[in-house]
């Protein structure tokens, strides 16, 4: 069982543990505004796709390919609706529901950007609307510096969700909204400083 100081050495060597309400989020064509308003979304995995290869008696699975996840935001939404109506712009360059046409790939497809960030110096603003308190913003504060990103490369929103209206006193209204893309990229990512490249693969032989 590893012990506390050995722990500590992980945590420190590793600058820390990665904050879950540190990102930020940049679209091509938007302003801060959806940075600042997006509550929450995912970073994507990838699947690789396989079928199974049979030599003699032994059975193995081997990769032809791969598919991403789909990536999934959730923004609050003010009194002038902004998330919503740029989203809903945006995607009627894929489908515009008026003339039911359908656009041209590279005319409705736009690279985001999604940054892990480290704290530094918080920036602040004041008042409140909901669950958004007055007080540090957590999410591309000034001095915060980037420790992983990713770029989704040609995406655009697939799905933008219906919108929830109730009767609760402190309620606020959220969007979400799906997008697809083509692939996606790391960029600034701490790894490429990790010696991640020296690891040796002891299955892995030249010539095959």
């Amino acid at each position: 069982m590893p012990s506390i100081d050995e722990i500590r050495g992980v945590v420190s060597g590793g600058n820390g543990v990665a904050r879950a309400n540190m990102y930020e989020v940049i679209f091509t064509g938007g302003n801060n505004d959806l940075n600042l308003l997006c509550n929450s979304l995912t970073l994507p995995g990838r699947n690789v796709l396989t079928h199974d290869r049979e030599i003699g008696l032994r059975r193995e699975k081997v990769a032809y390919g791969a598919t991403n996840e789909e990536v999934t935001m959730t923004f609050y939404i003010m009194n002038d609706y902004y998330p919503k109506l740029f989203f809903q712009e945006w995607q009627a360059e894929a489908f515009d529901q008026n003339t039911w046409q359908i656009g041209y790939k590279n005319d409705y497809v736009r690279d985001i950007q999604i940054n892990q960030l480290l704290r530094g110096t918080p920036a602040t603003f004041a008042g409140g609307v909901g669950p958004i308190n007055g007080g540090t913003v957590t999410s591309g504060a000034a001095g915060d510096s980037i420790i992983y990103g990713i770029t989704l490369v040609g995406a655009w929103p697939v799905t933008i969700n219906s919108i929830s209206l109730n009767n609760q006193m402190d309620g606020i209204v959220e969007l979400t909204v799906t997008f697809s893309y083509t692939y996606w990229v790391e960029t600034g990512t701490a790894a490429s400083t990790a010696g991640l490249g020296s690891i040796s693969n002891p299955f892995v032989t030249t010539g095959l």
